[in-house]
């Protein structure tokens, strides 16, 4: 049989990082730990993250309340909007295969970045 009993405590605390030495964490303390990735730190990056998604999504949501404000029909203004958003979607997952993540996303947010800077020229 398998170290650790029928429960497999063993494993699911290996799987956790408890078990080992105290330098070799594995599974979820790795992920959880301080670690570093390229000089910086991963909760900053994740940070960084999670203020691009918020961004991003609060901006998308004014967009959809604000469809009923713009000129001309109001169905045709939400089928027009979510057609660009079924666009949009279909695109990101072609770059994101092509370029990969990191490159997509700083792509993404300098393209919104020069738009809003367009916009008001």
């Amino acid at each position: 049989g398998e170290e650790g009993g029928p429960d497999g405590a063993d494993d699911k605390e290996e799987m956790l990082g408890g078990g080992g030495r105290e330098g070799d964490r594995q599974g979820l303390g790795l992920l959880f730990s301080h670690r570093e990735v390229l000089g910086v730190p991963l909760v900053y990056l994740t940070s960084v993250n999670l203020l691009c998604w918020f961004t991003a999504s609060f901006s998308f949501y004014g967009l959809a309340l604000n469809t009923g404000n713009m000129a001309g029909d109001f169905y045709t203004n939400v089928v027009v909007m979510n057609l660009v958003d079924v666009l949009a979607l279909l695109l990101s997952i072609l770059m994101f295969n092509r370029l990969g993540r990191a490159r997509t996303n700083s792509l993404t947010l300098v393209i919104g970045g020069l738009a809003c800077v367009g916009v008001n020229l």
